[in-house]
């Protein structure tokens, strides 16, 4: 039998989860600054209560960043690290950041406007984005060992910039591109980087 204050326990955590998921969900149908009203109608809780949970809305959309990002952490990872011709590996490195920009790119959009206004989200920010600098010095490395330190940090910042959220937000939003053109641009530009 559940006792009453299990009870309680197991309605916290359930709509807390449900506020989380409600907002996550906003946030992808593109309201990037969701209000607690729209918060709380979407997770079936009143505004009121939504203030139990947490702290305020920074409080709530740090929160909900966090396990955002942490989901998508195994997208992170570039398959077979540093394996085989350097168009196989940039092919796994496009492939890899499209697909997790198509599962969090909106998040982190809103997390790269909040970071420097609420700093738990730039804590965030940072933990997601500290292992994918030092992937691609070990993905380019063939490459890479060939040129002076200051080249080869320049090299990986363009590889940043070619492959990064706001990269796939210029092409796939603001440029309307389908995937397979994003694809095809990243492709292209990095070969041309990479290749001597």
């Amino acid at each position: 039998m559940v006792s009453q204050y299990d009870g309680r326990t197991m309605r916290r955590t359930r709509n807390r989860a449900a506020v989380i998921t409600a907002l996550l969900s906003l946030i992808r149908e593109g309201d990037l600054e969701p209000n607690a009203d729209a918060v709380s109608e979407r997770a079936g809780v009143s505004a009121r209560s939504l203030f139990r949970y947490f702290d305020d809305l920074a409080d709530l959309l740090a929160t909900a960043i966090a396990q955002d990002l942490e989901a998508a952490q195994p997208l992170t990872v570039i398959p077979r690290l540093g394996e085989g011709p350097l168009e196989d590996r940039i092919s796994r490195l496009v492939d890899s950041r499209l697909a997790l920009f198509e599962q969090v790119g909106t998040t982190v959009k809103v997390a790269n406007f909040r970071a420097s206004s609420v700093p738990a989200i730039a804590v965030v920010l940072g933990e997601f984005r500290a292992p994918l600098r030092p992937q691609l010095a070990e993905h380019f490395s063939m490459e890479l060992s060939k040129m002076s330190s200051a080249d080869s940090t320049s090299i990986i910042d363009a590889i940043v910039a070619i492959t990064g959220s706001e990269s796939y937000y210029l092409h796939r939003q603001g440029r309307e591109r389908s995937i397979e053109r994003t694809k095809y641009s990243w492709n292209t530009s990095l070969v041309a980087l990479l290749q001597n």
